[in-house]
């Protein structure tokens, strides 16, 4: 009788831990997160000033989210750029942007300089792959977790936070493999 429950719990061991899959969790989409910079440069001397007001005000109602979440840098070149910055940094308090992601600085006015006040905002985009529908038949053959790793990527607020910053990457885009 004990013969007979040893060899019944081998086969039920072999069976069970035939049908486990320890590899497939390793496999995920590679993600390529690109760098998409927003720029706003505006004359701000008296001809001008109004017009630079209303196109600041539309540029803060059509960003406003990415305003309160990425870095803005301000930079003025002349005395009036300077004047409309701090109106311009004033307007992001408000809007609730945090002080630690506003970046002041004076450019020195070179030749044919077009502009006296400028706002730059980086914010970085996730591309991920299109994941194939898992069928049945194709068990352990597609990559697992595409569909959940991919949402991940797209739902960060800060994906550039993520990459691994120690190896080299290409001047215009930064990839990040999520495969282990």
């Amino acid at each position: 009788m004990r013969i007979l429950i040893s060899v019944f719990a081998v086969f039920l061991l072999i069976g069970v831990s035939g049908c486990t899959n320890s590899a497939s969790g390793l496999n995920g989409p590679s993600i390529d997160v690109f760098p998409v910079t927003y720029r706003l440069a505006l004359q701000t001397d008296k001809a001008h000033i109004k017009k630079s007001k209303q196109e600041w005000s539309d540029f803060i109602q059509q960003n406003k989210v990415m305003l309160q979440t990425q870095a803005v840098t301000l930079t003025w070149v002349t005395r009036s750029g300077a004047q409309f910055e701090k109106h311009a940094k004033q307007d992001l308090m408000i809007l609730g942007v945090s002080p630690d992601n506003i970046t002041e600085r004076k450019l020195d006015s070179g030749f044919n300089q077009h502009f006296d006040f400028q706002v730059l905002v980086t914010q970085h985009k996730v591309v991920t792959p299109i994941c194939q529908p898992f069928e049945v038949e194709d068990y352990n053959a597609a990559k697992t977790g595409c569909y959940v790793e991919s949402a991940r990527w797209q739902s960060m607020v800060r994906p550039e936070r993520m990459l691994d910053t120690s190896e080299p990457v290409a001047p215009s885009a930064a990839t990040h493999n999520t495969q282990e």
